[in-house]
């Protein structure tokens, strides 16, 4: 019966531990999934217990990429929130970073309390194009634009490669564009802009608009003319 008893309060004990430990949340963001190498990554970090913010004066947060073995360090935004800034320049292209929660004791042990995850994708440089849905003809000065980018990005549209006057507008995976109505050959510019590195990059495609109808032609014999021919 005492073991029987001793098994219990056991399980009661490990259970209380499991409660004690799932009162601590460590909750990281970034400020978007995907970067380039070199770019500067915003963090986020919540720390709260049963629900609510949670001081940290006795409390020591560490963040790291552990393949990377780079540490960052964290400025307290409010209670219980932080923020940091890091360069991801090296950063292996699947990348995961650890934040750690540690209650430092008297006798200088560290005890975790909460760790928690966030893990964002390093790629080595920005991939853009587009094309012309129309293809290389048009008889029609309004054409549609296939955008193709691997980021988030502005862009400007224009016949101009130097885009005066052109107003830059957010991102679309179609965009509709009126060409000049002159007929003949067009080159079409879209520039492309980074909304946090401002980095510009400029691709083109041309397309010929051809807005006449085919001429049609017929022969009419002369009068007093004669048309011979084969008949089957």
């Amino acid at each position: 019966m005492k073991k029987i008893m001793s098994l219990f309060l056991l399980l009661f004990l490990i259970q209380v531990q499991a409660v004690q430990a799932a009162d601590w949340m460590v909750k990281v963001t970034s400020n978007k999934e995907t970067y380039v190498v070199g770019e500067e990554a915003v963090f986020n970090v919540e720390l709260t217990k049963n629900g609510k913010w949670v001081k940290n004066k006795s409390l020591i947060i560490k963040a790291s990429f552990p393949k990377s073995g780079r540490a960052v360090s964290l400025m307290k935004i409010a209670k219980g929130r932080y923020a940091f800034n890091v360069f991801v320049d090296g950063l292996s292209e699947k990348q995961r970073l650890k934040v750690k929660v540690f209650r430092k004791s008297k006798k200088g042990k560290k005890k975790i309390l909460a760790t928690g995850y966030k893990r964002i994708t390093v790629i080595s440089s920005y991939e853009n194009a587009f094309t012309i849905k129309e293809g290389k003809y048009t008889s029609n000065n309004k054409i549609t634009l296939e955008i193709d980018s691997n980021t988030s990005y502005e862009i400007a549209v224009s016949e101009d490669p130097m885009f005066t006057n052109c107003q830059w507008q957010g991102y679309a995976p179609t965009i509709i564009f009126y060409i000049s109505n002159e007929d003949g050959g067009k080159t079409i510019y879209v520039k492309f802009r980074h909304k946090v590195t401002q980095e510009e990059q400029v691709e083109s495609a041309q397309i010929i608009l051809d807005t006449e109808a085919p001429g049609i032609f017929t022969l009419s014999p002369f009068d007093g003319s004669v048309v011979t021919g084969k008949t089957n």
